[in-house]
């Protein structure tokens, strides 16, 4: 006769093994990728899953951070910006501003429904990707009066994988990576 509960507990914990590496799949992480050089050079590489990063912002005291208040004029203008931006997301592939100048190297472009940002300057790189999906979604939960960190991280989660920002100096590199 076989034993009751010692398969059941097998089952049990194969399947929150399952579960957990399910969930640790579909979630979307950031890393933080921070590279120095020199004597003291550092080299982390630090993976959190952004809903984590969402429980810890939510238990951040609100007098901590307290919120950015926005000028009126902009939510006045709410829906003549959200229809910009959805124009932007959906235009055709382009550059939308570069300049050069003996300080900087600035090029902004729309690319594949991604804000594009490269600043290069002679001490550093600067390169920035925006998803503009997540933009356009952050800004229409938004209660356009306030900025607080819930609306980046709403930004965030609709990053596809790969770089966000990267920043490339003489003596460090950091870069954060959806992935």
């Amino acid at each position: 006769m076989r034993e009751r509960g010692t398969s059941t507990v097998a089952v049990v914990v194969a399947a929150a093994a399952a579960g957990l590496l399910a969930a640790a799949l579909f979630t979307n992480w950031m890393v933080l990728d921070v590279h120095t050089t020199g004597p003291d050079a550092v080299n982390l590489k630090l993976p959190v899953p952004l809903p984590l990063i969402r429980t810890a912002v939510a238990f951040v005291p609100s007098d901590s951070l307290p919120p950015i208040d926005i000028p009126p004029e902009v939510k006045e203008n709410r829906e003549t910006i959200m229809r910009a931006l959805r124009e932007l997301r959906d235009a055709p592939d382009t550059t939308l501003v570069r300049v050069r100048s003996d300080d900087a190297n600035v090029v902004i472009e729309k690319k594949d429904k991604t804000l594009i940002i490269d600043v290069k300057a002679p001490d550093a790189t600067v390169q920035c990707r925006v998803p503009l999906d997540g933009i356009v979604e952050a800004l229409e939960k938004w209660d356009w009066e306030t900025c607080n960190p819930q609306l980046a991280l709403r930004v965030l989660a609709a990053a596809k994988h790969g770089p966000l920002v990267t920043v490339d100096s003489e003596d460090a590199r950091v870069a954060i990576k959806m992935w």
